[in-house]
């Protein structure tokens, strides 16, 4: 059975037109639809890495930030060790001064230096452990608490205990210069082990004895005070902050390990406060995170790594961007890190706004199809109309050709049957007339055969 014929071809226009109306319309819907998604997709993989590298450069000014309040913190307070050095020896050579004033015309040279001496001796700070040297410009140790044995020596010799060097660097100060600092490495009383520590010292001229008087402080001593404060002062002001807070870790093993690190603030996590970390404690989802920030300090003395961790003030790990900055100097590990929710309500709301768009336009797009159907099915009946018209217009035509076909072949048909009864009538009035001659030529006696003939 033919689908298209003359009779429903119409029809076939009709359907057609709105099939083709309707596929258009959908597919175009479809792509317009399709590439928004994808457009989206895009937008929120930009979104996410614009994000992230925003936060990555907040973090790091941050972080620097820091960094630099604990580097000026720790010369600040090098500076203040400095003038406590230079005012303690400032007070030794005032009680020295005193002495000296009240005491040198009534008593031998001898008597005011033992009064002076034993009058310096008891003093300490630093819990117990600073105290006051005295030596004279030619070398001689006066008082060295440190080791009393050695009072009397010389700290010019091998044999003095100290380098030589640094004992004439220290006399040439408080003699040439009055006072001042220096810088230097040296024995720690106790300490057995012949190592040398860095020390900080200040020395004055009392030129009445033609002496030298000074304290200093090893640097370690200084640096762990250093550290107690900072630490103390940074958990007391970085505690403000729960949700983006710091944390700072003291390397033991920048290589990692069982006991790479020690905890020393998380306002987070106060109970690892103290504690030493291993390297293969992994995050939420099973990233050994601080193999990563490692691994970015050894090579690059920083990292950014993003990783699943226990949010403030509760239990549910939230996605993380933390930073860490190596500070070499105290061999510690700055950090701040910011959980990641905000991304995730922007990345929320974009999908919404596109569920919402791609809703609009899903209704958009019915209303054009609705529109463009309606269109279709009006344009279609007056086309498929004008189309039957034609055709019916046509099957007249021809139906009238047909007629006009019937009746000739009618007439002709008529028209040869009356020629042939017009033929067979004249023959048989030529035989009739034959006969007719034939019978007179019998009478003549010609014969019959001669003038008869069949004209069937």
């Amino acid at each position: 059975m033919r689908i298209v014929s003359e009779k429903n071809v119409a029809k076939v226009s009709f359907l057609s037109a709105i099939i083709i109306v309707g596929v258009m319309t959908f597919s175009t819907g479809a792509l317009f639809i399709a590439k928004k998604i994808n457009t989206l997709n895009k937008d929120l993989v930009k979104i996410e890495q614009d994000f992230i590298a925003q936060q990555e450069e907040e973090l790091e000014n941050d972080v620097t930030d820091l960094f630099n309040r604990i580097d000026n913190r720790r010369l600040e307070m090098e500076e203040i060790l400095e003038q406590r050095l230079k005012q303690r020896v400032e007070e030794a050579l005032v009680i020295a001064g005193n002495i000296y004033k009240t005491m040198h015309e009534g008593l031998s040279s001898e008597d005011v230096e033992r009064v002076i001496r034993e009058a310096i001796r008891p003093i300490r700070f630093n819990e117990q452990q600073g105290y006051f040297f005295i030596k004279t410009l030619e070398g001689k140790i006066i008082l060295y608490p440190a080791d009393t044995q050695l009072e009397g020596t010389s700290f010019l010799n091998d044999d003095g205990g100290g380098d030589p060097e640094t004992a004439k660097e220290l006399i040439r100060i408080g003699q040439e210069e009055g006072g001042g600092f220096y810088r230097y490495d040296w024995a720690k009383p106790g300490d057995d082990s012949g190592k040398l520590y860095p020390k900080v010292t200040y020395v004055g001229l009392f030129e009445p004895l033609g002496w030298v008087i000074g304290t200093g402080e090893y640097l370690d001593n200084l640096e762990q005070l250093a550290k107690t404060d900072i630490i103390s002062d940074l958990s007391a002001s970085l505690k403000k902050d729960l949700v983006d807070y710091y944390f700072i870790y003291e390397l033991h093993d920048i290589n990692g390990g069982n006991d790479f690190a020690t905890m020393l603030i998380n306002s987070n996590r106060p109970d690892l406060v103290g504690k030493q970390l291993s390297d293969d404690y992994k995050d939420a989802k099973g990233k050994p995170f601080r193999k990563e920030f490692l691994k970015g300090i050894r090579e690059n003395g920083e990292a950014h790594v993003v990783y699943w961790y226990k949010k403030p003030n509760g239990d549910e790990p939230g996605r993380k961007l933390s930073y860490f900055k190596h500070y070499p100097v105290w061999n510690w590990v700055l950090a701040r890190g910011i959980y990641l929710d905000r991304l995730d309500h922007i990345i929320s709301a974009k999908k919404s706004e596109l569920s919402e768009k791609v809703r609009n336009d899903i209704i958009i797009l019915c209303i054009l199809f609705v529109a463009a159907v309606t269109i279709a099915l009006i344009v279609a009946y007056y086309f498929s109309r004008g189309l039957q018209d034609i055709f019916n217009s046509y099957r007249k035509t021809q139906q009238e050709h047909l007629d006009k076909l019937e009746e000739l072949n009618r007439a002709l048909e008529k028209q040869s049957q009356t020629d042939v009864l017009t033929t067979i009538f004249n023959r048989r009035f030529f035989n009739m007339q034959l006969a007719k001659e034939a019978a007179r030529s019998t009478r003549h006696r010609t014969p019959l055969s001669v003038l008869m003939f069949d004209i069937d």
